[in-house]
């Protein structure tokens, strides 16, 4: 009887035990997973640098091993924007993909865009100058660069 305990308790505790440890070494992988750049092909290295340099205000990293027509940018903390011409790589945006940045004041940061002649409002480009508020209550809006991909720009505040 003793015997029969054992097999019938011990054996699927430890299967249980082995699934759980499992489990939580998959969780702690997991947990050290962060975003540490986004990549955009550029059909024009010229412009898109101004835009983002000069309109959104990114700066380079030092990277001198780039090849020539490529960047490293800062985008915000430990996050970066890789961008460059690319030979024989079709650049493609959809009316849906896009990245998104937060900022402090998102009211000025309209103005800035609006002061330099870009178009903001709804993704995909239906309504000018629509601010959407989430149900989190983060309001947002998207604009496009150069050569057409979607930027989000929002109010979210890490909490």
């Amino acid at each position: 009887m003793k015997n029969q305990f054992s097999k019938w308790i011990i054996i699927p505790l430890c299967s249980l035990l082995m699934v759980f440890g499992s489990l939580n070494a998959q969780n702690k992988m997991l947990e050290n997973i962060t975003l540490q750049h986004v990549t955009l092909v550029v059909s024009d290295f010229t412009e898109s640098s101004e835009f983002y340099m000069d309109i959104l205000g990114l700066k380079q990293i030092d990277a001198p091993w780039l090849p020539e027509n490529q960047a490293f940018l800062q985008l915000g903390s430990n996050l970066e924007l890789h961008m460059g011409e690319v030979p024989g790589v079709t650049i493609a945006p959809s009316t849906f993909n896009h990245f998104a940045m937060s900022v402090t004041d998102l009211d000025s940061f309209l103005e800035h865009l609006e002061k330099n002649d870009i178009w903001y409002g709804t993704l995909g480009g239906g309504e000018k100058h629509k601010v959407q508020q989430r149900p989190d209550g983060v309001r947002q809006t998207f604009f496009q660069d150069p050569d057409g991909y979607w930027l989000e720009v929002n109010d979210y505040k890490q909490k």
